[in-house]
C-alpha cells in the first residue's frame, strides 16, 4: 500500500539545500517547475547541470550600438550588430533607444517647432531584420505602417504607455528627447515570434529618413507645414506674392531645367516668366554661397530646398539689378 502525501507545490521555496536534494526530478518538473527560480540557487550541482532541469533563470538587458558611433546624416545605414552565437536572445522583449536634442539652425519669430506623433518610427525610411545574414523581416515607410497598425490595434492604456516610444510625445522645453521604442511595434518578426533565438548572429538595420521634415511639426509665416509639405496653393502664393511686389510681369530664375519645370508645373500663371539663371547671368554665385535671408524652406528636402532656392535666387537677382 502506498500513500501519497500532497503538499502545495509553493512549500518547495520553503525547504533547504539538504532537502531539495531528495525531490525527485519528475516532481520539480512537473508539479514545481513554477517554483524552480526561486531555489535556484539551493539545487544540488548534478540537478542544476541536467539537461531537463536547466531554464532561464532570469532576463538580461545589453546595450549593443552601430558600427561607427559617429555622427549619421540622412539616409544613411545604421547597423547594430550582435555578434556572438553563444547568447539567447529575445527579440520580442528587445527594444530600440533614442537621445538627441531638438533645435532650430534659425530663429524665426512665431515660429514653434515640436515632436509629430510616432516621430522616432518616421526618423527612418526602412528597417530590416537579418539572422546569420539572412534577412527575415524588413519595414517600409516605417511611420506610415506602424502609425496606421498602432491606430487600428493599440489601446487606450497602452497608447499611454507607448508615450515611452514616442507616440503622442511631449516636447520638452530645452528640446531635449529620449525613447525606447519595442522592436515589437516595428517588425512583425518581433510581435509574432516571442521565443528565444539561440546560436544566431543577429543584425538590425534602418535607413534614416532623407529629412527631418517628416517627424517635425512647424508653423511660421503663418502656414502650417505638416510632414515636410505645403499645398500647392500655398506655395504658389508664397512665391508670386514675393516675386510680384515689385513689378506685374514678375521674372523668377532658378537653376536647372528641372526646378524651371516644377516651378512651372506649379505657378500656372503667364504673368511670372521662369527662366533658368544659369544661361542668363554668368556671375551667379553657388547656391550654398547665397545670402539667406528672408527665405522660407519647405522643410521637405533637406540640402537643397526647392522653395528656398526661389527666394534665395531672387534676392540675389534684385540686389544685382536694384539693390546695387
Amino acid at each position: 500500500m502506498y500513500f501519497a502525501l500532497y503538499h502545495r507545490s509553493s512549500d518547495i521555496r520553503e525547504l533547504n539545500a539538504e532537502q531539495l536534494q531528495y525531490i525527485p526530478k519528475i516532481v520539480l518538473l512537473q508539479v514545481c517547475g513554477d517554483y524552480i527560480d526561486h531555489v535556484w540557487d539551493r539545487l544540488p550541482e548534478h540537478v542544476k547541470t541536467d539537461s531537463e532541469v536547466q531554464r532561464i533563470v532570469k532576463i538580461e538587458t545589453h546595450t549593443y550600438n552601430p558600427f561607427a558611433n559617429t555622427t549619421f546624416g540622412h539616409n544613411d545605414e545604421i547597423r547594430i550588430p550582435i555578434q556572438q552565437q553563444d547568447l539567447y536572445t529575445l527579440p520580442y522583449e528587445s527594444f530600440l533607444y533614442i537621445e538627441g536634442k531638438l533645435a532650430k539652425t534659425k530663429v524665426i519669430p512665431n515660429a514653434d517647432v515640436a515632436l509629430g506623433n510616432n516621430c522616432v518610427a518616421f526618423m527612418f525610411d526602412e528597417i530590416r531584420y537579418e539572422l546569420n545574414g539572412v534577412q527575415i523581416d524588413r519595414n517600409r515607410n516605417v511611420g506610415v505602417t506602424s502609425t496606421l497598425k498602432n491606430y487600428v490595434t493599440v489601446s487606450s492604456d497602452k497608447s499611454v504607455i507607448l508615450r515611452n516610444a514616442g507616440w503622442d510625445p511631449q516636447t520638452e522645453a530645452d528640446g531635449y528627447f529620449n525613447f525606447c521604442v519595442p522592436l515589437n511595434v516595428l517588425l512583425g518578426f518581433c510581435e509574432d515570434y516571442r521565443r528565444v533565438v539561440i546560436n544566431a548572429r543577429h543584425e538590425f538595420l534602418t535607413r534614416s529618413d532623407r529629412s527631418c521634415a517628416s517627424w517635425l511639426i512647424a508653423y511660421h509665416h503663418g502656414l502650417r507645414w505638416t510632414d515636410g509639405t505645403t499645398s500647392y496653393s500655398g506655395t504658389k502664393r508664397l512665391i508670386t506674392s514675393a516675386v510680384r511686389e515689385e513689378e506685374e510681369d514678375a521674372v523668377v530664375y532658378v537653376k536647372g531645367r528641372e526646378k524651371r519645370t516644377w516651378l512651372r508645373d506649379l505657378l500656372l500663371d503667364e504673368r511670372v516668366h521662369i527662366e533658368t539663371l544659369d544661361a542668363v547671368y554668368e556671375d551667379i554665385k553657388s547656391l550654398a554661397d547665397i545670402d539667406v535671408i528672408d527665405t522660407m524652406r519647405c522643410g521637405h528636402h533637406a540640402n537643397n530646398c526647392a522653395l528656398q532656392n526661389v527666394f534665395k535666387i531672387y534676392n540675389w537677382w534684385l540686389q544685382r539689378n536694384f539693390l546695387k
